[in-house]
């Protein structure tokens, strides 16, 4: 995980975003098509890690899907993006 400049937010390596875009794709039966972005985000809630996965899953006009994994990136599985998944049903 790198820092941007103004240290606003984690940026997702480049190879480690790669691979959980593949295996979120994968797990999920989506098309190229559908757009996915991996993002990690500061949390500063009570319980919350201090840094979380983000998956968006753009799937068309208004449809976009959101999956948080509470670990960063460069920490997340397979497993981790499979369960994600499963914790909420997309229409697709």
């Amino acid at each position: 995980m790198t820092v941007d400049l103004l240290g606003s937010r984690p940026r997702v390596e480049r190879d480690v975003g790669r691979r959980i875009r593949d295996w979120t794709r994968e797990a999920g039966g989506f098309s190229a098509a559908a757009s996915v972005s991996v993002q990690e985000l500061r949390c500063a809630e009570p319980g919350c890690p201090d840094v979380e996965t983000v998956v968006l899953i753009g799937l068309g006009p208004r449809r976009t899907v959101q999956h948080k994994i509470c670990k960063p990136a460069s920490d997340v599985t397979r497993e981790d993006v499979v369960a994600a998944l499963e914790r909420q049903e997309t229409t697709r």
